[in-house]
């Protein structure tokens, strides 16, 4: 089985740069579905998944604010 290590930098609000090492061996790097290129939110609170009664449960999971947000790449 071959393990992909994926490092991802955000951009903190808090610190500057924060980095972030995910091991998986089912997200593709190449071809339609990549994960390469795509965005990550990091938001203040949990997602609530639209059942916390909330207003804004249901369209944003009432997750709070954004504090960082960066692109997936590859370091090597």
């Amino acid at each position: 089985m071959i393990m992909y290590y994926l490092v991802t930098e955000f951009v903190s609000l808090l610190s500057g740069v924060a980095n972030i090492n995910v091991t998986d061996s089912q997200i593709p790097l190449t071809g339609p579905n990549s994960i390469i290129g795509r965005a990550v939110v990091v938001h203040a609170d949990p997602d609530d998944l639209g059942k916390g009664g909330h207003e804004l449960s249901k369209s944003t999971g009432n997750a709070g604010g954004r504090v960082a947000c960066g692109i997936i790449g590859l370091q090597g």
